[in-house]
């Protein structure tokens, strides 16, 4: 017997919203279409290990820019540094002009 496919909607939204986890989610969907027990555990394994491999690029992504962001405010403090004693070089040449 199999569950009526309108639930799979319900499951679907669960899911999407963040209130189902995916071990639960995908059998009930699965079921609801007639898979078997040993197709809904393959696809379970294999939905969770694509999604460790997202969240592991994610979090590669997330490094990365975290890298980037502060490379870039290292570059923008070495360039006001460079500015400040470019101008104060400036300013003291001509002050030593004056005199």
């Amino acid at each position: 017997m199999t569950s009526p496919l309108a639930a799979t909607d319900e499951v679907v939204g669960l899911y999407s919203n963040g209130l189902v986890p995916l071990e639960i989610a995908m059998p009930s969907v699965l079921h609801a279409i007639g898979a078997t027990q040993e197709d809904i555990i393959s696809a379970v394994e294999k939905a969770k290990q694509k999604q460790e491999e997202q969240e592991n690029r994610e979090k590669g992504e997330q490094e990365n820019k975290e890298k980037d962001d502060k490379l870039n405010l290292q570059m923008k403090e070495a360039d006001l540094r460079n500015r400040t004693s470019n101008a104060d070089s400036q300013q003291n040449k001509g002050t030593d002009e004056k005199q």
